[in-house]
Order: structure tokens, then sequence, then C-alpha cells
């Protein structure tokens, strides 16, 4: 039910004669205003979603609706929860065809702070159900989702580019604000009332409590939306034809004048930059620039219309050839064409240098070489003219590299020949000592020597040929080796290998491997899978030649006691990391998770799915064998802080999620220090001295791609480690640091920074030092984090 109201018309007592006589023709605008229990009207419903309570119920939260007053609003700290409020108004008995002229929602809103432009409005454009139990912060009716969380899509959600800013507010609690709503919008609600589903209310400022009054509040201060339509006289209204318009001073125009809303449609026409007849025809004054041609109504001289005419300058002629340029060989010919502008008179007198040329711009370069010109002069204007470079090349000459190669049998080069003097720079290939393709790849015969040659002769002048050098050597044996020989490595951990190979000038390798990835330059990254596997190296310049490294890919799990049973029934929980963290970009994350289905039959029988900021980045499928260790290895994380979650899904199809931890990846220190990059295990032997150091305030780098730093039997000489950042030192099978010093020797770690690392392990015999002071182990995930990062034998050391 609607409230209709029209908008009075007022005028002086002289003119109601006049006005009573134009009754039949004067029209008022119709209101129509919604409000539930004014005038029967019960069409308004709205409700609050919210993400409060969501990790109970798969992320969809519950639901407001009855109260008189509802939320709209988003709370800080702990526990830290989203509300927005959702209203439409249903059954709007406005007649089908009315034309929307305005639009107003009056809403009621109770707030205790002073703010400004914290809400903004959206209209929805999906389709939801205000009293389905499933509607919610996921969900929009008993079978449907929003497309994105809390109905926020722009275009799918909502109206895409349609929004409002409820007025600024006051810290008086319930306050009543009017917004004006967009008419194209309210008008598709009309033509199409399915499209009608209302608006949702957004809070920006995290902390300002907004409830608005509800569509069940006190009556006066239910929401209310006014609609005005507009039934009057349809305006006069006028167009011109084209809208735009480009002449030469003194050129014509015509244009057309289109009148609606009146049976007069005649009208007055005037221009600027020209003159204008009475129908409509434009005549461009002598000036150059932008001007006007506007029509105006007879039946309502205050509507009009206008045109824009550009008036260019009266062309001058102009002249131009193509091509622009040319390259020729001596007695080539080329075709030339001339266009000449700004005048009727299209013809051109052509003269050439450097050869001849015809009247109709066919020139034949002579027998010079050398740059000359081709010019086409105006024959209307003969002060315009213009000209073109030829270029007439010299002989042909050809040229092959690289000039030399040395060569093993069966080992391919490829050549390349450079032709000038000619556009066709197309070469016929032949060699001595071996083949040679078309292309120019040369293969090497079995022969060895020193004379053989390749030759390239040119297809436009077979007289011109370039020749390279090659010699063939004696055929050696390529053999590959691979190191490290053989390795452990936890799921997602890395190792960089390092290829030799011998017996070959090219000691290019392609690599391959099982179980996980590996590089171009030999970093392998275990997959999530346990078992055996292989790293293999072949050779480029001998295919039949490879290396194999052997890889374990072990959780070491098994290793650690059992987790113990924490809750009653299903549950997930993160073990490491723990909240607080911190790492250095680009990280390597180890998140190890204790899954348990408490319905099922084998309760550890579970796949784990891994979440970083609520987007998987993996899963890890288990049994009881680990022991409740299920781990996840992430690499190469940007710095940034991220909540780590996981999730299981029960037998019962329930899906539980952990409470997230949330961890921080930092940038690495900005430092111009040395920076060390290990490429296999330093051995310390003898009374060998290694010092890696930086200063206090400028840190050296250790970057140990997995390699560790360890120790001979019998060592007896220095390891200085000072300021240094260590990153990916050693492995969780691996120490990062095993080093014994014996007799006088010494060991000296002072403040570093480890990062990402296997244990450090220091041993002390006889008179040997060993100092550790003033270090930063950070939280360490190649191991679970109860794992210590250090041990000591042989002495109590600060630390």
């Amino acid at each position: 039910m609607n409230i209709q109201t029209l908008r009075g018309f007022r005028f002086p007592i002289r003119r109601a004669v006049l006005a009573l006589l134009a009754a039949s023709t004067v029209h008022a605008d119709t209101v129509f205003t919604f409000r539930n229990g004014a005038n029967a009207y019960t069409g308004a419903a709205d409700v609050s979603i919210n993400t409060q309570y969501a990790q109970y119920n798969g992320g969809n939260g519950i639901q407001w609706r009855g109260d008189p007053e509802l939320g709209c609003y988003s709370t800080t700290g702990s526990g830290a929860y989203s509300v927005r409020y959702l209203l439409k108004f249903g059954s709007l008995s406005i007649p089908a065809g009315s034309q929307v002229v305005s639009a107003t929602l009056a809403i009621s809103l109770d707030s205790w702070n002073q703010s400004s432009g914290n809400i903004t409005g959206f209209y929805l454009k999906n389709t939801w159900d205000p009293s389905s139990t499933r509607l919610g912060w996921l969900h929009r009716n008993a079978t449907s989702d929003w497309a994105g969380p809390g109905a926020s899509s722009a275009g799918v959600d909502t109206v895409a580019g349609k929004s409002f800013q409820v007025p600024p507010l006051r810290p008086v609690g319930p306050q009543t604000v009017t917004i004006v709503l967009d008419p194209a919008v309210v008008q598709s609600w009309i033509n199409t009332p399915a499209g009608n589903q209302g608006f949702m209310l957004v809070n920006n400022v995290p902390g300002e409590i907004v409830r608005p009054v509800s569509t069940v509040g006190t009556q006066n201060m239910r929401p209310m939306l006014t609609v005005v339509i507009g039934t009057g006289t349809p305006a006069v209204n006028v167009t011109v034809s084209p809208a735009t318009a480009t002449v030469q001073a003194g050129g014509q125009q015509a244009f057309a004048a289109a009148v609606t809303g009146s049976s007069n449609t005649a009208v007055t026409w005037s221009a600027t930059g020209g003159t204008i007849t009475g129908v409509g025809v434009y005549t461009a004054g002598a000036a150059a620039g932008n001007f006007t041609v506007t029509a105006t109504s007879v039946a309502d001289p205050t509507k009009s219309a206008t045109a824009t005419v550009t008036v260019q300058p009266v062309q001058t002629v102009q002249v131009s050839v193509s091509p622009t340029n040319a390259s020729l060989q001596r007695g080539q010919a080329q075709q030339f064409t001339a266009t000449v502008s700004g005048s009727t008179n299209t013809s051109v007198t052509w003269t050439a240098t450097g050869g001849t040329i015809t009247a109709t711009g066919l020139y034949t370069a002579g027998t010079t070489a050398g740059t000359f010109q081709v010019t086409a002069k105006s024959v209307a204007d003969t002060t315009k003219n213009a000209s073109v470079n030829v270029v007439i090349r010299p002989d042909v000459a050809v040229t092959v590299s690289p000039t030399t190669a040395t060569l093993q049998p069966g080992q391919k080069q490829q050549f390349t020949a450079t032709v000038s003097g000619s556009s066709n720079t197309a070469v016929t290939w032949t060699s001595t000592g071996g083949t040679v393709s078309s292309s120019g790849l040369f293969t090497a015969g079995s022969t060895a020597g020193s004379n053989f040659i390749v030759t390239a002769t040119s297809v436009a002048d077979s007289t011109k040929a370039a020749s390279a050098h090659v010699t063939i050597q004696p055929a050696q044996t390529v053999q590959v080796s691979v190191s490290p020989a053989n390795v452990t490595l936890q799921p997602g951990g890395t190792q960089q290998f390092t290829a030799t190979v011998t017996g070959s000038s090219n000691t290019a390798v392609t690599w391959t491997a099982t179980g996980g990835t590996i590089s171009s330059s030999g970093l392998y990254t275990a997959g999530q899978s346990t078992g055996n596997c292989a790293v293999t190296a072949m050779s480029v310049a001998d295919t039949s030649k490879s290396a194999t490294a052997a890889v374990q890919i072990s959780t070491g799990s098994s290793s650690l006691p059992p987790v113990p049973r924490q809750f009653d029934g299903s549950y997930v929980v993160v073990q490491s990391p723990v909240s607080g963290m911190h790492f250095t970009a680009p990280a390597m994350i180890r998140i190890y998770a204790d899954p348990y289905d408490g319905g099922a039959p084998d309760p550890d029988a579970l796949t784990v799915n891994f979440l970083l900021n609520g987007q998987s980045v993996g899963t890890f499928t288990g049994n009881g064998s680990q022991n409740g260790y299920f781990a996840l290895t992430v690499n190469n994380l940007a710095a940034g802080t991220y909540a780590v979650t996981t999730q299981i899904t029960t037998t019962q199809n329930h899906i539980v999620t952990s409470a997230p931890v949330t961890i921080f990846v930092d940038n690495p220190p900005s430092s111009s220090g040395p920076v060390f990059n290990l490429t296999a295990d330093v051995v310390l032997s003898g009374a060998q001295t290694a010092t890696y150091a930086g200063t206090a305030s400028n840190h050296c780098a250790i970057n140990g791609n997995g390699f560790r730093i360890r120790s001979a039997s019998g060592f007896t000489g220095t390891l200085n480690i000072n300021n240094c950042d260590i990153r990916g030192l050693g492995t969780a099978s691996n120490p990062a640091i095993d080093v014994t010093v014996n007799a006088l020797g010494s060991v000296q770690l002072t403040g570093n920074v480890f990062d990402t690392f296997g244990t450090v392990s220091l041993g002390a015999n006889d008179q040997a030092q060993v100092v550790v002071r003033n270090n930063e182990f950070r939280e360490n995930t190649l191991v679970p984090v109860t794992s210590l990062p250090t041990e000591y034998t042989g002495a109590t050391l600060p630390v």
C-alpha cells in the first residue's frame, strides 16, 4: 500500500482564469511512500549478516532479524567480526510504465560516535531471501551463495558503479537521515520488479558502532522509501544533427533540427563564425576556429540545441611520395607514387638523381653506389614538391660468423651468414670435414684435423662467398658426476646439486628429478610424499652420459614422540609455527598440524588442508605413523603478515578449522656487507682458518642453500662467524654447523642472526676455546618448534 500526494501549483489570483483554462493540460507528479505499518504496507524486510561465530558453522556467521535495532559495524581486537545491514522494500504498488523523477531513503541510525563518511550504501543485484534461515555471510538463500563474502562483489552481488554515502552522524543516539537514491536504479525496480533487491549498508570505520532502526522498530523511525513519479506533459526537446561538423573557410554544411513534445516543430537558426539560412544551411566565414550552430524551438524559446562546427583554413597544395625511401641494387627498378592534396589537379612532374625516372614515377637505379633523390613537383603549384631518398647499394658481400670453431667428433656448431649489397640475403651452405644444414648448422665428422671449412655462397651473386675454419679434435669420453651424492630432505626441503662434466668443452647439463622439482641450475625442491628419489644430470654434449644422486624424502616424524590427544571429538590444531614467529623473506615455512577425527574408524587417517590467509597452499594425507605431525613446507613467502590455519573434513562431512596462528615475514635487512653463497659443504681441516664477518651495523650474509659448515677429524684451526645473517644453512636432518675443535684451536659465533637452519653442534677438546655470544636464533620450522637449535659438548658456554 502506498501514500500518494500531489505537488501543489502556486499562481497569482489574476492568472486564475488562465490556469483554469489550461487545467486540462497541467498534471502534477505523484509521490509514493512505503513504510511498514503505514497505510497497511508490510513489504519491507531487513536483516543483519555477520561473521560472528563463523568458525563454528563453516564460515557463514550468524544473522540478526526481528529486533527493533539491527547492526552495521565491525569490531576490533581479539575475536573481531563484521556486520552488514541488508534492507529491501517489496510489493511496490507503483504502476508499470511509470517514470521515476526522484527517490529517497529515510533511515534512522542509532550512533554515539561523531563520524563522517563511515557508512557506504550499495544497491544489491542478486536475489536474497530475508526469511531464509540459511541467509548469512556466505549464503543469500537456501540454494545460492553470495559471489563474494558478505554480498560484496561489485557487478555480481551489487550493482556495478552504483553506491551512496550516508550523511554524517552525530553522537546523539537515534537520528533520521535522508539519502538521495539513484533514479535509474529505482526505475529498474519498476520496470523489472524481480530486480528489486534493495540495499546493503557497510560501515567503513572499525569500532564505530551504528545500529539501524529495523522494519519492526519504533513506527515513526522505521525505514521509509519515497518515489516521485512524473505524469506531466512531456517537455519540449530539441536535437540538432549532425552534432559536430568540420568545414573549410567558405564551405557549407547542412544541419537538421528535430523537435519533440510539441506539434509546432519550427525552429529559429543562429550561428557563430559564419551565416546560416532559415532551413539550416551553414556557410563558414573566413576565420578558422570552433563555432556553434543553434536551433531554438518556436513553441518554447527556452528550449534549444547546439552543434559544434570546426572551421579549418583553406588548404594549400601538399605533395607526398611513397614509398618514403628505397634501397636498390644497380639497375634495379622501383615504382614511386605521388599524392597531391589541396587541389583538384593532382598531376606531378618527376625528376631524379642517380638514375632515370619515367613520367609515371618508375625509377631505374644507375651504376654508381650512393644516396640519391626522387622528387615529385605539383603541376598546380610548382612551389610545392616532395622528395625521398634512394640508396643504390654496392656489390654483394658475404661474411660468416663465427670465423673459427673447435669441435669434437659429432659436436654441432651454428654458423650465421650476413649478406650486404642485396635485398636477397639467402645463402647456400657447403662444408668439408662434416655436414652442414641449409640453416648453417654444422655437425663435425669423425676425422680429426685443422683444415676444414664451412662456406656460405650468396644466392643473389654466386661469385660472392665467405668461409669459416673448423678444427676437429680427437674424440674424448664425456663423464658426469653429481655432488652431493646422497641427501636426506624433509617434504618441501631444498638442496643445491652441482654437476661436473669432463671430456667436453660443453659442460652444460640437463637436470631431471623424481619425487620433487629441480631448476635448470640444479636446485632441488622435495615434494610432499616420502620415499627414495633421484636427481640426474645428463650431459648436453653427450646425452648418453649422466650421473645420479640419491635423495631420501622423510618427514622425520617417526623419531618424534606421539602427540597426545588434545580434545574430545574431532579437531585439528597448528603445532608449529606458533603465533608471533618472525621469518625473513623469501621465507620457507614448515607447518606441522595435529588432526583427529573422533568419529572415524581410524581417527588419524586424514587429509589436512593447509591455508595461509584463508587460501589453500597444499594438503598432506597421512595416518597414525605421523605421530600427530602432519607437515607441509611452503617456500618463497613474500614479506607480510600471515594467518596460518588448517582444516579437516570429518567422516560426518563436517569441516573443522583450527584456530589461526599469526606469523610475520620480514623484509631482509639492507646491507652492503660481503655475501657468501655456499655451493658445497665447507669442510674445515688441519689448522685452517675460516672467517665470515661483517660489522654490527652492516652484516654479512651467508646463504647456505642447504649445505653446512663441518669439521674433519683432528681440526685444530679457527672458525670465526661474526655479525652475519645466516639463512638456509643445513637441513632438518643435517646440522647447520657441526664443528669439533682440538688443541689450541677456537670457534667464535657472535652477533649473528640464524634464520631457517639446521641444528648447531659445537665441541671443544683439550685447550680449545668456543665462544657463542649475542646470537639470535630465529624460530626454526625445519623441525618442530620444540627442538632446541644448539647443543654443546665438552664445555658450558655463554650464549
